[in-house]
Order: C-alpha cells, then sequence, then structure tokens
C-alpha cells in the first residue's frame, strides 16, 4: 500500500488583504506549525523509511509540541502482530534517540530559539508519537532568530 501524504496542521486559513495585525501573526504562526511539521516527519522518513500521515504541533513561549499519527512502520505491524508492543516502543525509542541531533536544529532554525530539552513519548494502540521541545530563554538564544 503506497504511503499517503502527511496532512499537517490546517486549522488557521490564510486571510487575504488583512490590515488586522492578530490575523498576520496568526498566519505566520501557522506558517511556522507547518515548517515543524515537515521538518519532523522528514526527518522520522529519514531515519525509519516512513513518515507520519498526520502531524500538528502547538507551540507556546516555553515549548513546541509536535504529535504525529499513523507512523507505523511494516517492520512495526509485523511486531505488534506477534503481540511485541514492548518491543515496538523500545525500537522507537532507540529512533528518537537517534533522531534527536537532526531534530533540535531542524526546530531551533524553524522557530530561532534554542532548544534547551527534548521529549519523547509513543503509543502503539493508538499509532501516536509525541515529540516535546523546550525552549530557552530569548534572551539568551543562540539559534539565530527571533
Amino acid at each position: 500500500m503506497p504511503e499517503s501524504q502527511p496532512v499537517v496542521h490546517q486549522t488557521i486559513a490564510p486571510q487575504q488583504d488583512t490590515a488586522d495585525p492578530s490575523q498576520s501573526q496568526q498566519v505566520a504562526d501557522h506558517s511556522i506549525r507547518m515548517r515543524v511539521n515537515e521538518a519532523v516527519i522528514a526527518i522520522l522518513r529519514s531515519h525509519t523509511g516512513r513518515g507520519a500521515t498526520r502531524a500538528r504541533s502547538m507551540i507556546d513561549s516555553r515549548s513546541v509540541v509536535v504529535i504525529l499519527e499513523d507512523c507505523l512502520t511494516k517492520g512495526e505491524g509485523v511486531l505488534l502482530e506477534h503481540d511485541m508492543g514492548q518491543s515496538v516502543l523500545d525500537l522507537r525509542h532507540s529512533f528518537q534517540e537517534a533522531m534527536r541531533d537532526d531534530m533540535i536544529p531542524a526546530v531551533e532554525e524553524i522557530v530561532g530559539r534554542d532548544v534547551t530539552t527534548f521529549l519523547s513519548a509513543n503509543s502503539v494502540d493508538p499509532d501516536v508519537m509525541v515529540e516535546i521541545f523546550m525552549l530557552g530563554d530569548p534572551s539568551s538564544d543562540t539559534a539565530g532568530g527571533a
């Protein structure tokens, strides 16, 4: 079965010709979330051979949270069919540790802030991964952004 294209967070529709600064900020925030989602999915795909089909992110002043759904690889599916869910969780933890060195700089570049902590959580039923990036104090950031 061919892998479907990922669906990224789409709750804010860009408005045309708006003079409302809050609308402009919402569009900019949406663009940042889309870029974070796309980067995390691409890194996941490059490391595991498959990305998520759905992703959404939330960003506030101290954190970036990315929720990825429908991430199971074919191999993980085989393990689950043989009641080896813990092996899948262990494997995902190992992949997330390996992806750390790619995910942190990608998120730092997009949001323009230092990531001080990276955390991951997984579930196989339902198939969900959560990546959490805690952000440093904006005044001490070296990520080269805002």
